[in-house]
Order: C-alpha cells, then sequence, then structure tokens
C-alpha cells in the first residue's frame, strides 16, 4: 500500500502535450455540438405564440419558402431552433423599422 500512495519521483522530463491535427478537429467538433445544445429546440406552438399567434398554414408557408428551418424529429414532429426565429424576428423587425 505505500508504494501506490507514495509514487517515485520521476527525473525524466515532462513534454510539453503536442496537439495534432486529429486533436484540434476533435476540439472544434466539441466547441461546436455545445454551440448546438446551448441553442433550445421550440415547438411550433411556441413559435406561433411569438410571432404573434400566426395560423399553422402560415407558418406551413414560411418553412415551404426556407424562412424558418425546421428540424423533424419522431414522427413528423417539427422544431426550430431559438436562434432560428430569433433571427426571423429581427428580419421583420428590419423590414417594418423597428430600432432594436
Amino acid at each position: 500500500m505505500a508504494a501506490v500512495s507514495n509514487p517515485p519521483n520521476l527525473k525524466t522530463p515532462v513534454r510539453p502535450l503536442q496537439r495534432g491535427p486529429l486533436a484540434m478537429q476533435i476540439e472544434k467538433q466539441i466547441a461546436q455540438r455545445s454551440a448546438l445544445f446551448s441553442d433550445p429546440l421550440l415547438d411550433l406552438k411556441t413559435v406561433s405564440t411569438a410571432l404573434g399567434g400566426a395560423s399553422y398554414s402560415r407558418l406551413r408557408a414560411l418553412i415551404k419558402s426556407g424562412k424558418l428551418k425546421v428540424f423533424r424529429i419522431g414522427r413528423g414532429h417539427m422544431k426550430v431552433r431559438q436562434s432560428v426565429l430569433s433571427a426571423l424576428l429581427a428580419e421583420g423587425d428590419q423590414q417594418q423599422g423597428v430600432k432594436p
């Protein structure tokens, strides 16, 4: 037990950690994934409320035109990232001339 709790002193110098291209790529992917998970997914009911009570047919028109990007989850359930909704709201404010 004494040998485990008191490790011997190493006389060899410890080299600094070298990061290769694979390590850099992994770190970049981890950063991208953490950014995705920090952006919550919203259901269409919440999106409709945020857009002032927009109807489902209006939401479908926005989705079809490409102005509102959605993710299909499960059996066709659609979710919208909060950042996408914020960008759509900001775009509408700019068209109406509302200052943030």
